[in-house]
């Protein structure tokens, strides 16, 4: 893990407990944290170039200024299971007792975005606590399950465009991939009809579909309806 990834330059995460006393970075006292987010009136960047929080109007501790990127979010998004083992602790994250009772997880499950992104992270986290002799366990969970990733299919139509008077024509032959005097363009189609394992577009599944999408309004069948191209795609949060 490098200190490039931890922080980042925007206004909303966690924000990182260090000062600088004449530019050597010191930690905030763990007797006054939280840091907790000052108010600001705009979040994009300072005029500057500099992250959002160097607009707050005193962003300092102790007369030195803070720290202005924040931490970005599995920071707070993969150790926050410990804190249910224990949510009403006021002096650390989990009590002793309470660890050893509830920890670790017993099963995991997550796809592949999980598996590279937020069990990096989970883990790490664990790591980190038992080096520091905060947790009696190294691992986490138990056991992992990765049912992989979750696809699902979107249709696609070829759109046609002549490009000397802007007109879309759809073809029948959804592989081809070009015509003389024309461009090539790909529409995603929500009402699809499925005719002996065929997937068509109907005049009224255009219909439908030019009400919910303004870029598919001038357009001409060829025929009664269109073959659609099937594309397989991850599905989102898998």
């Amino acid at each position: 893990l490098r200190d490039a990834a931890f922080g980042r330059q925007r206004y909303w995460g966690e924000p990182i407990p260090i000062y600088y006393e004449d530019d050597i970075p010191r930690p905030v006292d763990v007797a006054d944290l939280p840091v907790r987010l000052p108010e600001i009136d705009k979040y994009q960047p300072t005029e500057t170039g500099e992250p959002p929080l160097a607009r707050a109007k005193d962003w300092t501790y102790k007369g030195f200024p803070l720290e202005t990127t924040t931490m970005p979010g599995w920071a707070g998004s993969s150790w926050y299971f410990l804190r249910y083992m224990d949510p009403g602790n006021t002096e650390r994250f989990a009590g002793e007792e309470a660890v050893k009772y509830w920890g670790p997880v017993d099963l995991y499950i997550g796809g592949s975005e999980h598996a590279t992104g937020h069990l990096l992270y989970f883990r790490f986290w664990t790591k980190f606590l038992y080096d520091r002799g905060w947790l009696p366990f190294d691992e986490p969970a138990r056991k992992l399950v990765n049912q992989g990733m979750i696809q699902g299919i979107s249709m696609m139509v070829n759109v046609f465009v002549d490009r000397s008077s802007g007109e879309e024509r759809y073809t029948m032959i959804a592989s081809e991939d070009k015509r003389e005097g024309s461009f090539h363009r790909n529409y995603l189609i929500d009402h699809v009809e499925l005719r002996e394992g065929r997937h068509m577009l109907s005049e009224q599944g255009a219909k439908a579909t030019r009400e919910k999408d303004a870029t598919f309004r001038q357009f001409h069948l060829e025929g009664e309806s269109v073959e659609l191209k099937p594309l397989v795609e991850k599905m989102s949060k898998s």
